[in-house]
C-alpha cells in the first residue's frame, strides 16, 4: 500500500514518469529471456546520491521510506579523506541500505524513480579464489618442491637487485589474516577489521577442519606477498621485506560471512593509509560499481591495486579484477601453462604461479603460511603451520610482492608504468597456450627482469664509483672498464631477464675490455658490479648490427 502512495506521489514528476515507463519496459523484456540468477548478499543495497544534490540519504529515508521497505541500516560505506582526489566526492556519496530481502525488488524500483540517485546496486556475494588441494594429495610425492614459483619467476635474480623496503607497504584485504603467525609477526604497520570494526584480523576459527582452512585464506595470501625472509623459518616470500597492512573484510562466524562493502571501504582505507599495493584475492562475476569507485580513488592516490581473474576456468571478466586500473593475474602451473580452474580472457594483464607442478595436478601447490596445522602437505612439513593451496589467489600476492620490490627501487613509480614493466618483461607463454591466445595477458611475470628493468632506470644504475669509467656506451661489442679500484670484487654482465652472459673477477686498479659473446643479439644489459657498499648497476646498449 505504501509503495503504491509513494508511487503516485512521483507520477507528478515528468522525468520521474519516464523512469517508471522505462523501469517496466526493461521488467518486461528481461522477462522474455531466461537468464541465470546472480548471486548476491542477502538484504543488502549500496546506493549512491548524485553529485549534484545536497540531499543526505540517511535524513531522506529516515522521514520517508524506513516504515514503507523496513530498513535496518543505512550507513556511508566510504569517508574518502582525500577530497583533492576526483573520486572522493563519489564515494563519500554512497550508502549501504540493509533491509528485509523480500523488499530488495520493490526498493530498487523506488530509487529508480528518484533523480538524485544516481544508482541502486545488489551487493555480489565474492569468492575466495584459492582451491585447496586436498583431494589431489599424495603422500607418495615426498620430492616435492615447495620452492618453484620463486624459482620459475627468478626470485633469487630479484633479490640480488633489492631485498626489498619496509617503506613500501601492501594492504591484504581478505577474510582474516593471523598477524601473529611466527614467519608474519612483526610485518604488520596496520590492522584494522573493517567487517567487525575491530582491530583483531585473526580467523575466527584455526581448527583443521573445512571451516578453519576457510578462514585461513588471508594468512595464507599474506604469506605469499611479504613473509619473514632470510630468518631461518618457515618460506621465503617474494616480497622481502616489505611491510604488510591487514585488513580483514569477512564477519566472524563458523563459515565466513563475505562483507563486499568492508571490502570496498578497506581498498579507500588501504590508499589513505599510506598503501603503496592493494592485494585483492577475492571477487565475482557480478560487478558493483562502488568497487570500482574505490579502486579509481586508491589509483588516483598511486597505489597499485593487484587483483585474481577467478577460478572458474572460463574466459569470463571477473570483479575487480576486470576493472580498470587494476592488474589481473590469472594463474599458471609449474611447466607454465595455464591451470585449470584459472579463469582467462581480455580482461587478464599477467599470470603467475598459482597452479600445481608438473601436469597441472599433485602436491606441488604453493606453500605458505596458515592458521592451522598442515593439511595438505603434512607428510612433508609435518605438524606445523605451512601448507599448499592452489589458485589465482596465490598467484596474486606473487605479482603484488614483485610491484612491492619494484617500489623499494623506484618509489615514484605510478601504477600504470609498474603495470607496464610487469607487462614488458613479462615472458610469452602463448606457444605454451594455444588454446588461450591473446587471453593470458602479456605473459608470465617475470621478478628478475622487472626488477632489473627498474634498476636500469633509475638512480640505483648510475650510482657507480666516481674513479670507475665505461665505454663506449653504446657498443659495437666491446666495453672497456678503467678506474676500477679495490672496493670493487666482481662484476657481472646481465641480460634484461637476470640471466649472466659474462663476468669479471679480480678487478684490479688499471684498465680492462670485456668482449660480448657473438651470439648476443642487440639491446639493453647491465653490469652488476659488487662493490663493498652493495651492488650498483650501469646500463649498456649493444648496438643495432653487432655480431
Amino acid at each position: 500500500m505504501y509503495f503504491k502512495q509513494v508511487i503516485f506521489a512521483v507520477l507528478n514528476s515528468t522525468t520521474s514518469m519516464r523512469k517508471i515507463i522505462l523501469l517496466f519496459c526493461l521488467i518486461a523484456i528481461c522477462g522474455i529471456v531466461p537468464a541465470q540468477q546472480p548471486v548476491y548478499e542477502p538484504g543488502r543495497l549500496i546506493v549512491k546520491v548524485a553529485e549534484a544534490s545536497d540531499i543526505d540519504l540517511q535524513n531522506w529515508l529516515a522521514d520517508q521510506a524506513i516504515v514503507l521497505y523496513g530498513i535496518q541500516k543505512i550507513e556511508h560505506v566510504f569517508h574518502a579523506r582525500d577530497t583533492r582526489n576526483s573520486y572522493a566526492a563519489r564515494l563519500n556519496r554512497t550508502y549501504s541500505i540493509c533491509l528485509p530481502e523480500n523488499m530488495i525488488d520493490q526498493a530498487i524500483a523506488f530509487f529508480f524513480t528518484l533523480d538524485f540517485i544516481e544508482y541502486a546496486e545488489r551487493v555480489p556475494l565474492i569468492e575466495l579464489l584459492y582451491i585447496p588441494d586436498d583431494s589431489l594429495y599424495k603422500t607418495s610425492i615426498l620430492g616435492a618442491n615447495p620452492i618453484w614459483p620463486l624459482q620459475n619467476i627468478h626470485a633469487t635474480t630479484a633479490w640480488d637487485y633489492t631485498h626489498g623496503s619496509p617503506d613500501i607497504k601492501i594492504a591484504i584485504v581478505d577474510n582474516a589474516i593471523w598477524t601473529s603467525h611466527p614467519d608474519l609477526a612483526g610485518k604488520f604497520v596496520d590492522i584494522w577489521d573493517f567487517a567487525d570494526n575491530d582491530n583483531n584480523t585473526d580467523p575466527y576459527s584455526f581448527s583443521n577442519d573445512a571451516y578453519g582452512r576457510q578462514w585461513t585464506h588471508g594468512t595464507h595470501v599474506a604469506g605469499l606477498a611479504g613473509a619473514q625472509t632470510d630468518n631461518n623459518r618457515g618460506i621465503a616470500s617474494i616480497g622481502f621485506n616489505s611491510s604488510l597492512m591487514a585488513y580483514k573484510m569477512y564477519n566472524n562466524g563458523t563459515i565466513p560471512l563475505p562483507n563486499l562493502t568492508a571490502g570496498c571501504t578497506a581498498i579507500q582505507e588501504a590508499a589513505d593509509r599510506g598503501a603503496h599495493v592493494i592485494n585483492v584475492s577475492w571477487g565475482s562475476t557480478n560487478a558493483l560499481t562502488a568497487i570500482q569507485d574505490a579502486v579509481n580513488y586508491a589509483h588516483n592516490k598511486g597505489c597499485v591495486i593487484v587483483a585474481a581473474a577467478g577460478n572458474n576456468g572460463q574466459d569470463q571478466a571477473y570483479y575487480p579484477a576486470g576493472y580498470d586500473h587494476v592488474i589481473a593475474v590469472a594463474a599458471v602451473g609449474m611447466d607454465d601453462k595455464k591451470s585449470s580452474f584459472s579463469n582467462f580472457g581480455d580482461f587478464v594483464d599477467v599470470t603467475a604461479p598459482g597452479g600445481y607442478g608438473p601436469n597441472d595436478a599433485g602436491t606441488w601447490s604453493l606453500v605458505s603460511t596458515v592458521s592451522h596445522v598442515s593439511y595438505a602437505w603434512n607428510a612433508i612439513l609435518g605438524n606445523v603451520n605451512y601448507d599448499g593451496k592452489v589458485g589465482t589467489s596465490s598467484a596474486t600476492p606473487m605479482v603484488s610482492g614483485l610491484c612491492a620490490l619494484m617500489l623499494s627501487l623506484d618509489s615514484t613509480l605510478s601504477p600504470d608504468e609498474i603495470e607496464t614493466i610487469l607487462k614488458t618483461t613479462s615472458i610469452d607463454i602463448s606457444a605454451l597456450n594455444t588454446a588461450y591466445s591473446g587471453k593470458l595477458g602479456a605473459g608470465r611475470i617475470d621478478a628478475g627482469a622487472a626488477v632489473a628493468y627498474v634498476a636500469g632506470t633509475t638512480g640505483i644504475a648510475n650510482n657507480q664509483p666516481s674513479a670507475l669509467h665505461i665505454y663506449p656506451n653504446p657498443s659495437a661489442g666491446s666495453i672497456t672498464i678503467s678506474g676500477g679500484d679495490a672496493s670493487i670484487k666482481s662484476i657481472r654482465v646481465l641480460n634484461m631477464t637476470g640471466q649472466v652472459i659474462g663476468s669479471l673477477t679480480q678487478i684490479k686498479s688499471g684498465e680492462l675490455t670485456y668482449q660480448f659473446p657473438g651470439n648476443i643479439v642487440p639491446g639493453l644489459y647491465l653490469l652488476q658490479i659488487n662493490a663493498e657498499n652493495g651492488f650498483i648497476y650501469e646500463k649498456i646498449m649493444l648496438a643495432e648490427g653487432y655480431e
